[in-house]
């Protein structure tokens, strides 16, 4: 398998309340899914970030929400030697999206949170490094049969 490329087939950004000050409670969801397209593996991931902040008068009811940025991004893996010869059982794909995919398409989600957020009057927020989803802390969960249509999502909390 070789990257071939990694591109951005589509951003969402939408704010609420622009008057609120740091600090911001994030919470970013990470959905991927790997397919074949003839000769290429085809790993396809849904960012969505959503930052809000705790309510000053009491801390009671729901956070304060601020701005929400989704981004969708595309990695192409060429097949390499005898695309014929080679098949995937759908473990396997998801698998290579989560391992190896993800990994490819993150620092570019990375970046175009970091632009999208930085537009909302508020500091940029920069999504955290990815190394792999084998290296796993104890605040992300992985959901390996999504309802919506197969692949897997990860939900990571964090506070800024």
């Amino acid at each position: 398998m070789e990257l071939a490329q990694v591109y951005t087939v589509g951003t969402q950004l939408e704010t609420f309340d622009r008057f609120q000050g740091p600090p911001f409670i994030t919470d970013t969801q990470v959905h991927v899914v790997g397919e074949r397209r003839g000769d290429a593996v085809e790993v396809r991931a849904r960012y969505t970030t959503d930052a809000s902040k705790e309510r000053e008068d009491d801390g009671e009811g729901e956070p304060i929400p601020l701005w929400t940025i989704s981004a969708e991004c595309i990695a192409t893996f060429h097949i390499t030697g005898d695309p014929e010869e080679v098949e995937f059982t759908d473990d396997q794909l998801e698998g290579f999206a989560l391992l190896v995919g993800a990994p490819a398409i993150h620092p570019y989600a990375r970046e175009l949170t970091q632009d999208l957020s930085g537009r909302t009057l508020y500091p940029a927020f920069t999504l955290g490094l990815l190394h792999s989803f084998a290296e796993l802390d104890d605040q992300t969960e992985i959901e390996l049969s999504d309802p919506q249509g197969g692949g897997a999502t990860a939900n990571s909390v964090n506070a800024d």
